[in-house]
C-alpha cells in the first residue's frame, strides 16, 4: 500500500536517533542504570535498546551505549 509506505517513511524521518553512554564502576551498577534508562525512555515509545556494552580494563569501567528515538510521538 503506497499510502501506508509514505506515512511510515514520514514518521521515521521525523524522529532522530539519540545515542547516550552510561558509565559505571561495576556490572551491577551498569545494569541498574540500564534499567532506570529503560523506565525513563520506554522501548515501546522510544524504541530504546542497548546498542552495545563494553568493559575497559585500563579504566576499570563498564559502559553501555543506549540508542533511542528523540521523541515518542
Amino acid at each position: 500500500n503506497v499510502l501506508w509506505k509514505n506515512f511510515h517513511t514520514s514518521l521515521i524521518s521525523m524522529a532522530r536517533n539519540i545515542e547516550e553512554t552510561l558509565v559505571a564502576t561495576t556490572k551491577e551498577d551498569l545494569n541498574e542504570q540500564i534499567e532506570w534508562y529503560l523506565v525513563q525512555y520506554h522501548p515501546l515509545g522510544y524504541d530504546t535498546r542497548v546498542a552495545r556494552t563494553t568493559y575497559n580494563p585500563d579504566t576499570d569501567k563498564y559502559t553501555a551505549v543506549m540508542s533511542r528515538w528523540d521523541s515518542c510521538d
